[in-house]
C-alpha cells in the first residue's frame, strides 16, 4: 500500500515538473518559464489580455506575454508591411495568434514589436480593436489599450485602425473602444508554419540570445503551436 502511494505521489509531482518545464529539446530560459507559469485562466478577451499582462514578472515585453498564452494556440503569419504594425521582413514576420474570441498580433522585432494588437471578434466580420505599448512597466488602466488608439486619430476622424479598416464605429457612446471591419493577409503575403520553424531553429542552432529569439522561443517552446486560418468570410487586406 505505502508502495502505491509513493509511486502515485512521484507520478503526480513528476507530471507537474513535466508541465512547469517543457522539453523544448533545448534549454528554456528562466524568465519565460517565469512568464509561462502564469497561463491561466486562457486569454480570451481584451480585458484578459490586460489582466494577463498585469499580473506577469515586470517588465513584460511581447515574448514573456505570448510564453503565457495556453496551447495548443494556432497562428497566421504574414510579411506584409502596409500596416500599422508591419512585418520587419521575410525572417521576422507579424503573426496572429489566434486564441478564442481574440486575435493577439506580435512581430518579434522592429517597429511592429513595440506594441500587441489585439481583436476582439464582435461579429463573424468585425472586431472591437486595442493596442498595448510595450514593455509594460506598471499595471495598466483596462480602458489604457483603447485610448490609446482614441488618442492617435488622424485628420479624417478615424483611429489610426480606422485608416485601413473600413465602417469604423465607436462601440458605445460612453466607450473609447472602436469597432471596424476584420482583415485576413493576402495570400501571397502569407507564410507557413514552417518558416517560423525555421526561424526557431536558426536561433537554437546559433544559440543567439536575443529579443527576437526570444519571440520564437515563447511561440515554440511552451506547447503545440498549429497552422491556423482565419475564416473565409473575413475580408482580404486590400481586396
Amino acid at each position: 500500500m505505502r508502495l502505491i502511494i509513493f509511486v502515485s505521489l512521484f507520478a503526480f509531482f513528476g507530471c507537474q515538473q513535466d508541465f512547469r518545464q517543457p522539453d523544448a529539446g533545448h534549454p528554456i530560459s528562466a524568465s519565460l518559464l517565469a512568464c509561462a507559469a502564469n497561463s491561466s485562466p486562457p486569454v480570451t478577451s481584451i480585458s484578459g489580455a490586460i489582466d494577463r499582462l498585469n499580473s506577469l514578472p515586470r517588465p513584460v515585453g511581447g515574448p514573456c506575454f505570448v510564453a503565457s498564452l495556453q496551447r495548443p494556440i494556432s497562428m497566421v503569419a504574414t510579411v506584409g508591411t502596409v500596416s500599422a504594425q508591419p512585418a520587419a521582413g521575410e525572417h521576422d514576420p507579424r503573426v496572429f495568434l489566434l486564441a478564442d474570441g481574440v486575435v493577439i498580433a506580435v512581430v518579434p522585432k522592429g517597429a511592429g514589436g513595440d506594441f500587441i494588437e489585439l481583436g476582439q471578434w464582435v461579429s463573424p466580420t468585425r472586431t472591437l480593436k486595442a493596442e498595448i505599448a510595450l514593455p509594460v512597466t506598471e499595471p495598466r488602466p483596462a480602458d489604457e489599450p483603447f485610448t490609446r488608439l482614441e488618442s492617435q486619430k488622424a485628420d479624417a476622424g478615424v483611429t489610426v485602425c480606422g485608416m485601413c479598416h473600413h465602417s469604423e464605429e465607436l462601440q458605445a457612446p460612453t466607450s473609447h473602444g472602436y469597432i471596424s471591419a476584420a482583415y485576413r493577409p493576402l495570400a501571397a503575403d502569407e507564410r507557413s508554419l514552417q518558416v517560423l520553424a525555421t526561424e526557431h531553429q536558426e536561433c537554437i542552432t546559433n544559440g543567439e540570445e536575443s529579443p527576437r529569439c526570444d519571440m520564437f522561443h515563447a511561440l515554440f517552446d511552451f506547447g503545440e503551436l498549429r497552422q491556423g486560418a482565419f475564416e473565409t468570410v473575413v475580408e482580404r487586406f486590400g481586396q
